[in-house]
């Protein structure tokens, strides 16, 4: 299967014989420093990536007081809940990132982990959405992000190739512009588990972008 979409993020172009695209993941590595999140977008300009990525979190839009974390790993937050809320921002902080990184020249990308936080970061004017691998099955939030028009970016993570061939058909089906990455679900993941040739059969088998979302800790996939 022939890839024929062309995804525009900003002012970059997607896909066959393009540039490639480098997103940097910040994620929620800022442990709720707006301080440091801005640091991070200096840094990664700097550096000369396309775009940076961050996690956002609504507590009360995800999670419940009540709910504990599946894998304990925060000495500081006794709940899902309370890593939320103190790792996240408000409208105001999130606008600010935003504008920091228009003036720098790059991207901003931000993953939504709720129907409140896609209407969140539409509102900033963000160009595409990246999907969490979590949410490939997640009908709510994936219409959601349809409902804006923009491109999606999905990663792979532990979804079955019935999973993967559902997200190409939903894609199809709805008109929209979107990528998928490879990714292991596994951190770190060994260099023998990163699956480079999966992104070939992505493009082959599902007719979509594809590229990889690396979870190594190493540059050694990014540039193979």
């Amino acid at each position: 299967m022939a890839i024929t979409n062309i995804m525009q993020i900003g002012n970059r172009r997607i896909g066959p014989h393009e540039k490639a695209f480098i997103i940097a993941e910040v994620g929620l590595a800022h442990e709720g420093s707006l301080g440091l999140a801005h640091q991070y977008i200096d840094a990664i300009a700097k550096a000369g990536a396309d775009a940076v990525k961050f996690q956002t979190h609504i507590p009360e839009a995800e999670s419940t007081v009540d709910e504990l974390f599946r894998v304990p790993f925060s000495y500081g937050d006794k709940t899902r809940w309370d890593y939320w809320a103190r790792t996240g921002f408000d409208t105001e902080g999130w606008q600010g990132l935003a504008d920091h990184c228009k003036n720098k020249g790059i991207i901003f990308l931000s993953s939504p982990f709720s129907v409140q936080a896609v209407e969140l970061l539409d509102g900033l004017g963000m160009p595409a959405f990246k999907v969490a691998s979590g949410n490939l099955t997640n009908p709510e939030i994936l219409q959601s992000m349809v409902a804006t028009g923009k491109p999606l970016i999905f990663s792979s993570g532990l979804s079955s190739w019935t999973d993967l061939q559902s997200i190409s058909q939903f894609c199809e089906t709805n008109g929209v512009q979107a990528a998928l990455l490879q990714c292991i679900s596994q951190y770190p993941s060994p260099l023998d588990a990163v699956g480079l040739n999966i992104i070939t059969d992505i493009e082959s088998k599902l007719g979509l972008i594809s590229g990889i979302s690396d979870h190594s800790g190493t540059v050694y996939p990014a540039l193979a």
